[in-house]
């Protein structure tokens, strides 16, 4: 009996020694390997860094002799897309209605009637735009503004109107995939994040042998670099520039002065406004509301301030107003009724029913 105490106890003493050195083994091992992925952590966030510090002078430098509406890179919606963290309000599908008639698909027949004129040579999103809008709602190459209050009155036509709405999201949002704005770094973020992956074991070994300052340690560094590969996704310097040069025109336009607006082509103005309406920012709707001043005719002249028609800042914000209204009642219809659209919803930017 006693032999078999002694043998257990020596049992033991070994296991725990066995166990310490194994401890200290690695934890002289995890020093060295926590340390070389924090030190990889450290170049792969400095190196990102460096280089989105270095592209965007460049491109600032380069903007430095641009205007100050920029060219049409991508569509208008799709910009708008883009410049929205890629939402699509209802303000977007006025935005992109008006946008046919900017480049002369559709002409207005007054302020609250549409025709389509021309649907030849369309973008794929316009496409179903036009399906939506004309075919769908409207009588096949017309429609009005309260022709989408009575569509979407008929809960039988919700189901309809969001899967083809669905259809337009996805054809603009497929354009912006299409446009080159992003570098291509699937290799380099399945590295990481297969580097990052190769930490798990270690932490649980850490945490087994109660290596609490290893364990932690090496936890950051493996959500940090999994969280790096998961959203790593550098912008071409095509795309830098799009965003920076609407970003930059974003902050000018509430302080524009009219002689720089007068200045501006019939084209360049029609993209500020139809961008304006699309994005839906308090500051924009602030600049709106000084334009519809600036636009309103002098009783002794016929023409108005500026050659640029201002009945649109009427037809948009009527237009917002009844896109808005249509969904936020179909919205309600839904929620009652049990139906799930597949549309975006009718959440704001912060605009209300402003024309920008």
């Amino acid at each position: 009996m006693y032999d078999q105490l002694v043998a257990a106890k020596q049992d033991l003493h070994e296991k725990i020694l066995a166990r310490e050195e194994r401890t200290e083994w690695l934890s002289s091992i995890g020093v060295i390997l926590v340390s070389a992925f924090a030190l990889l952590l450290l170049f792969v966030l400095v190196k990102a860094w460096l280089e989105g510090k270095t592209n965007k002078t460049a491109v600032m430098r380069e903007l430095q002799h641009t205007k100050t509406v920029p060219k049409e890179t991508l569509s208008l919606p799709t910009t708008i897309c883009l410049m929205n963290y890629q939402m699509l309000l209802p303000e977007s599908i006025v935005a992109a209605l008006l946008d046919l008639v900017r480049k002369g698909h559709v002409e207005k027949l007054d302020d609250e009637r549409f025709r389509l004129v021309n649907s030849s040579r369309l973008e794929k999103h316009e496409e179903k735009l036009v399906k939506l809008i004309f075919k769908e709602i409207g009588s096949g190459d017309e429609v009005g503004l309260e022709d989408f209050n009575q569509y979407l009155k008929d809960e039988n036509n919700q189901e309809t109107y969001y899967r083809l709405k669905t259809d337009w999201e996805k054809e603009v949002r497929a354009e912006l995939k299409k446009a080159g704005l992003y570098q291509n770094k699937t290799k380099y973020r399945l590295l990481l994040g297969t580097l990052s992956i190769v930490l798990v074991p270690f932490i649980i070994l850490f945490a087994v042998h109660h290596l609490i300052t290893l364990t932690v340690t090496s936890l950051i560094i493996c959500v940090g670099l999994f969280l790096f590969a998961l959203c790593y996704q550098p912008k071409t310097m095509k795309g830098l520039k799009l965003i920076h040069e609407w970003r930059r025109f974003k902050a000018e336009f509430p302080n524009m002065l009219d002689s720089t607006w007068q200045s501006l082509s019939e084209d360049e103005k029609m993209r500020a406004f139809i961008f304006g309406i699309g994005i839906n920012e308090n500051k924009l709707i602030k600049k709106n509301e000084s334009l519809v001043h600036a636009f309103q005719p002098n009783k002794n002249q016929m023409s108005t301030v500026y050659s640029f028609d201002p009945t649109w800042l009427i037809i948009a914000t009527a237009a917002t107003a009844n896109f808005r209204h249509a969904e936020e009642s179909s919205s309600m219809s839904q929620s009652s009724g049990g139906y799930s659209g597949g549309g975006s919803g009718a959440g704001g930017g912060g605009g209300g029913s402003g024309a920008f």
